[in-house]
């Protein structure tokens, strides 16, 4: 005689080829299934008065007493999706759980990573880096220090062209103050000499 079981917690079929999606509440009858390999974890159930039978957790499910099945409410159709039923309650996936056998919903499968490659390298990233903290610490200070030391040198040239102009300006008023004195002492002894300022300049 075939059980009959009442969802306790609602199920979200990963491969609805195999799997029922399943609501708090909805009725399922024991169906009977060949491969001996499935796994103790799952049943093949169907629903009351269809033929179709699928697999479904036990985790999610409670054997009802002979009589009791009428008290709950039909199995709703399959089609309509939910991701919560009427109170609340989030659909669940016993995915690391699978039957044993074939088809593929009786064999464990793994997910697949979309990020897989990404987060490889990020890996692979972090590992170097940790690896080779304390030389990439010593290469960012020995740059620092001479990004100081360029620093300075390049104030130290700008200070030294700024004393040169100082200088060059220096030297160039001295000039002039000789000059002024040179024409100075030249007039003065030409006066001594009483030759007069034309005739000097015309014996230049």
């Amino acid at each position: 005689m075939s059980r009959h079981f009442v969802v306790e917690k609602s199920f979200q079929a990963e491969d609805p080829e195999h799997e029922f999606t399943a609501h708090r509440g909805d009725v399922f009858d024991e169906a009977s299934h060949s491969d001996e390999e499935t796994s103790p974890d799952w049943i093949y159930v169907r629903r009351p008065e269809e033929t179709d039978a699928k697999f479904l957790p036990l985790s999610c499910l409670k054997e009802l007493e002979d009589g009791v099945k009428d008290k709950y409410k039909r199995s709703r159709p399959e089609g309509s999706l939910q991701h919560s039923d009427g109170n609340g309650e989030s659909l669940t996936s016993t995915s690391p759980i699978r039957p044993k056998g074939d088809p593929s919903p009786i064999l464990p499968r793994e997910e697949p990573t979309e990020r897989g490659p990404e987060a490889s390298l990020g890996q692979l990233f972090r590992s170097i880096m940790k690896q080779h903290e304390e030389y990439f610490t010593t290469v960012s200070q020995k740059r620092e220090q001479s990004f100081k030391k360029l620093s300075g040198a390049v104030e130290e040239a700008q200070l030294e062209l700024a004393k040169c102009k100082e200088r060059n300006a220096l030297i160039r008023e001295q000039i002039s103050d000789l000059d002024e004195l040179i024409s100075s002492e030249r007039a003065k002894w030409q006066r001594l000499a009483g030759i007069s300022p034309s005739a000097a300049q015309k014996t230049k």
